[in-house]
C-alpha cells in the first residue's frame, strides 16, 4: 500500500478475505499491524503479528525522536500553552494524506480547558520548518472562554482547527464575587484553510445556554444529534455548499421556530427536526420531513414523492391523514413514537407501491384505511395493534404480507381477500395473530376453508369451520 486507505473504513473488511497464501503486505509510513490486520482475516500476515525488521525499528525511533523534537519546539513557542504531539492514527483529512503527526495543543480557559485545536504535521517536515507563526495565529482564532465547559474532542468539529468565538460577551461578574464558568450564548464555526469540515456527532448536544449558531462556509456536514437539546436555540444560519444534515441534528430544540435549507443539501436524516418549535412542515427536494406537532388534520402536498421515518413522530393530535399522489411508499412516518392514539383515519392514493415495516404500528384509534389496488407488499407490523379497525380488503395486486402484519387488531371483523395470495408461502402464518373478534373472512374462488384455518389460530372464524352458503 503507498496510501492510508488500509486503516480507514474505505478499505472494507471483506475486500482481501479468502486470501490465505497472503504472507506480507507492506504498509505506509505511520500505519501499524494492529491498525490493519482485521482487514485480513483468512491470511497468515492478519492472524499472526509480523516481525519487525531492522528498518521498522529503525524508522520507529525516527519518529519517537520527531516527535520529541516537534513537542520541544511547541512548548517554547506556545509559551503558556501545554502542547503535546501524537502519532498520526489515521488520515487528517482528504487533502492532508501525507500528514504524519498531529500536534494536539490545549487551551486554558476557565473551566481547565481541553483540546482545542489538532493541526496536522507532514511526514517530511522538521520543527525549523514548520509554520509556527501560522500555527500561533489560529490558535489565537479561539477567543478566550470560547469553548468553556464544551469539553469536546478535538475532532468533534472536523479534521482541523475552527474558529469557534463568542459573538455576545458574558455579563462581568462582580468583583466581590468568585468567576464561574460560563456556557457560550453564541457560536461561529467556519472551515479552516478552506478545508472541508465536519460538525461531529453531539458536539454541541445538550448546551441549555446556547442561543445562535452561524455555521459558515466550508462546512459539510451537521452530525448526529449535534445541536440535539439545546433548548435556547432561536436561530441557526446554514451555508450554501452544505451537503448534509444527519439524523437528529436539531431534534429537541423547542424554541427554534425557523431554518432556511440550502439546496446544496442531499440528505436530511430522520428525525432532524423532532421537537422544535418550528410551526410549519419542512419539505426538501421532494422529502416530507417535519410536520409540526400542533397539526390535528393533515393533507400531504403534491410534489411530495418520500415521507421521512418520523416526519409525524411528535403529532399526538393527529386525527386524520391523507396522502396523495406521488408518494410511492409509506415506512414509519410516526417514528419511535410507540403509539399514535389519536389517528382514525388515512386515505392512501393510488401509485403506492409499498406499505412499510412499523408503518401503523399502535394507531390504537384507527378505524378506517384503504389499501390501492397498487400496492405490491405490506410489510412486518405495518398495522400491528390497531385496536379500532374493523375491516380489511386486501386487493388482487397485493403479492406479499409479512409476519405480524395484522397482529393484535383486536375489533377486526372481517377481512375480504381477492387472490389466493392467503394460501401461498408469501403470507406469513403470523400475519393474523390475536384477532380474537375476527368472525368473517371471505376468501377468492378456488381457495377453501381447510387450506387457510391454520393462518388464523386465535379467530372464531379459524377455529370453527363456516357454514357453506
Amino acid at each position: 500500500f503507498c496510501g492510508d486507505v488500509v486503516a480507514t473504513k474505505k478499505c472494507q473488511g471483506g475486500a482481501f478475505k479468502g486470501c490465505k497464501s497472503l504472507s506480507r503486505v507492506n504498509l505506509p509510513w505511520g500505519i501499524s499491524w494492529d491498525m490493519a490486520k482485521a482487514k485480513f482475516p483468512d491470511s497468515p500476515w492478519g492472524k499472526t503479528r509480523p516481525e519487525p525488521t531492522t528498518e521498522d525499528m529503525l524508522q520507529d525511533q525516527e519518529r519517537r525522536d520527531r516527535m520529541n523534537e516537534f513537542e520541544m519546539m511547541a512548548r517554547k513557542v506556545l509559551g503558556d500553552r501545554e502542547a503535546k504531539v501524537e502519532m498520526r492514527r489515521k488520515p487528517i483529512s482528504l487533502n492532508q494524506r501525507n500528514a504524519a503527526y498531529t500536534i494536539k495543543v490545549v487551551g486554558r480557559t476557565a473551566c481547565g480547558g481541553y483540546v482545542a485545536a489538532s493541526l496536522p504535521v507532514g511526514r517530511n517536515a522538521t520543527p525549523e520548518s514548520y509554520d509556527w507563526e501560522t500555527f500561533k495565529e489560529e490558535i489565537a482564532q479561539i477567543e478566550e472562554g470560547g469553548l468553556l465547559l464544551l469539553n469536546i474532542p478535538s475532532t468533534a468539529m472536523g479534521s482541523h482547527l475552527q474558529k469557534v468565538q463568542k459573538l455576545q460577551p458574558q455579563q462581568p461578574q462582580q468583583p466581590q464575587q468568585p468567576q464561574q464558568p460560563q456556557h457560550p450564548v453564541s457560536l461561529r464555526i467556519s472551515s479552516w484553510k478552506d478545508q472541508p469540515v465536519t460538525i461531529g456527532e453531539k458536539a454541541f448536544a445538550g448546551i441549555e445556554s446556547l442561543k445562535t449558531v452561524i455555521i459558515g462556509e466550508g462546512v459539510k456536514e451537521i452530525g448526529k444529534e449535534a445541536f440535539s437539546f439545546c433548548r435556547a436555540l432561536q436561530s441557526i444560519s446554514l451555508p450554501d455548499g452544505l451537503l448534509s444534515i444527519e439524523e437528529g441534528a436539531f431534534g429537541g430544540c423547542t424554541a427554534l421556530t425557523d431554518i432556511r435549507i440550502p439546496q446544496s443539501v442531499a440528505t436530511i436524516g430522520r428525525n432532524a427536526f423532532l421537537g422544535t418549535g418550528i410551526p410549519h412542515p419542512v419539505i426538501h427536494n421532494g422529502t416530507l420531513c417535519y410536520v409540526p406537532a400542533t397539526v390535528t388534520t393533515y393533507v400531504v402536498p403534491e410534489g411530495v414523492r418520500e415521507i421521512e421515518f418520523g416526519a409525524f413522530g411528535g403529532c399526538r393530535k393527529l386525527t386524520s391523514l391523507t396522502i396523495t399522489e406521488g408518494v410511492t411508499k409509506v415506512g414509519r412516518i410516526f417514528g419511535d413514537c410507540g403509539s399514535l392514539t389519536s389517528l382514525k383515519s388515512v386515505r392512501i392514493p393510488d401509485g403506492l407501491t409499498l406499505i412499510g415495516k412499523d408503518a401503523f404500528l399502535q394507531c390504537s384509534s384507527l378505524e378506517e384505511i384503504n389499501i390501492p389496488s397498487s400496492v405490491r407488499e405490506i410489510r412486518g407490523r405495518a398495522f400491528m395493534g390497531c385496536r379500532s379497525l374493523k375491516s380489511i380488503d386486501i386487493p388482487q395486486g397485493v403479492e406479499v404480507i409479512r409476519a405480524h402484519t395484522f397482529r393484535g387488531c383486536t375489533a377486526l371483523e372481517e377481512l375480504t381477500f381477492h387472490s389466493g395470495l392467503i394460501a401461498s408461502e408469501d403470507y406469513a402464518m403470523t400475519a393474523f395473530l390475536e384477532c380474537t373478534a375476527l368472525t368473517r373472512v371471505n376468501l377468492p374462488e378456488g381457495v377453501t376453508w381447510d387450506q387457510v384455518k391454520a393462518k388464523f389460530p386465535d379467530s372464531p372464524w379459524g377455529k370453527t369451520k363456516p357454514e357453506e352458503a
